[in-house]
């Protein structure tokens, strides 16, 4: 676009303006707002809807620019990606410790072997060394950023800035990096010690931000879930229950969401976290648990919906039908609003 056709853009009515962001894509939007000013004017508060940032070393360092920017107040939904942390040991850095009790190069080499077994033609350059580099690498970052509590001090000045009102969405990965996902390292990864950390400074951020009339009403957990029958189901829920209840009690609507994993709702099952609504996506709980936190919170939940769920229960898998008697038992009379038998997406006013 040369100067012509911007200096003929700037003549164009806002009505008309407004009308043509509706219709492009977000590259579409991100290209117009590098025309000039008064686009850019109009396209900024659309391209900055939605944010993202990682636990990560530049991730982190990406959310402290974001802090001192003027964008904050057009955020309506604010996304933050965790990893797995990877176990605290000072030894895990060491050459020599990896090599032997990490990920030894005959574990290498039986993947490899298993992987030209199963895909002959994919092929998996990565060296032995690259892997230890790599996951030496994230391991020093992520004992800097628990030392120095730098998620902490980010989120808490995020949080501060940004709307009084917006939707926080913490995602969760199943790996500490993406080409590290298919090196299956044993014991490197600390699943429990995941969730409830990234969950309790959450918590603590919004609870030293409470005072910037902080109001995120929508939070959104994406795949922190479990797969069932995984040991640690039953073994560590309950460390998680404080961390879980502490955080829900910051929001007024949840939305529960993954890959058709096991979520733990066994952990706050009992808790009364003042929910106003509750969304399941794509995840598999426990019938009992669910019938106990209905239970428990019927005083204060409004409305639940289901979308593509799995209860399980002593003879399996439930499907929607089954749980639509299962809820009708619970609480008689309760009000379906919405059910679609295709996409299996109901929705219960309580």
């Amino acid at each position: 676009m040369n100067n012509t056709d911007a200096m003929h853009l700037d003549t164009i009515p806002t009505e008309i303006i407004l009308i043509i962001l509706t219709s492009l894509d977000f590259s579409g939007i991100k290209s117009l707002s590098c025309v000039n000013r008064q686009l850019r004017h109009f396209c900024i508060p659309l391209l900055f809807q939605q944010v993202e940032f990682q636990f990560s070393k530049e991730g982190l360092k990406n959310l402290s620019h974001f802090n001192r920017s003027n964008i904050s107040p057009y955020v309506r939904c604010f996304r933050y990606s965790v990893p797995d942390i990877i176990r605290p040991e000072k030894d895990i850095t060491d050459f020599q410790y990896f090599k032997s009790k990490i990920f030894t190069p005959e574990d290498y080499v039986n993947q490899q072997i298993r992987d030209c077994d199963l895909s002959p033609d994919s092929g998996n350059g990565s060296s032995y060394f690259w892997i230890y580099t790599k996951i030496s690498r994230v391991c020093r970052e992520q004992r800097l950023i628990l030392e120095n509590h730098t998620d902490l001090h980010a989120l808490t000045h995020a949080f501060k800035v940004l709307p009084s009102e917006f939707e926080f969405s913490l995602g969760f990965s199943d790996s500490i990096d993406d080409l590290l996902h298919q090196w299956q390292v044993p014991a490197l990864e600390m699943r429990e010690n995941t969730f409830k950390h990234h969950a309790l400074v959450v918590t603590r951020a919004l609870s030293n931000a409470k005072d910037s009339r902080l109001h995120p009403i929508t939070l959104r957990l994406s795949n922190f879930s479990l797969f069932w029958g995984h040991e640690w189901n039953c073994l560590n829920t309950r460390m998680l229950a404080t961390p879980l209840q502490q955080l829900f009690c910051h929001m007024k609507e949840v939305i529960l969401e993954g890959d058709y994993r096991y979520f733990p709702l066994e952990a706050i099952s009992s808790a009364t976290p003042s929910l106003r609504q509750l969304i399941f996506c794509c995840i598999t709980v426990s019938h009992v648990a669910l019938g106990t936190f209905l239970d428990t919170n019927r005083l204060t939940l409004r409305c639940i919906g289901f979308c593509n769920v799995q209860l399980v229960g002593e003879s399996g898998i439930i499907g929607p039908y089954e749980l639509s008697t299962f809820l009708d038992l619970l609480r008689p009379g309760i009000p379906k609003a919405h059910c679609c038998g295709r996409n299996q997406r109901m929705l219960w006013l309580l």
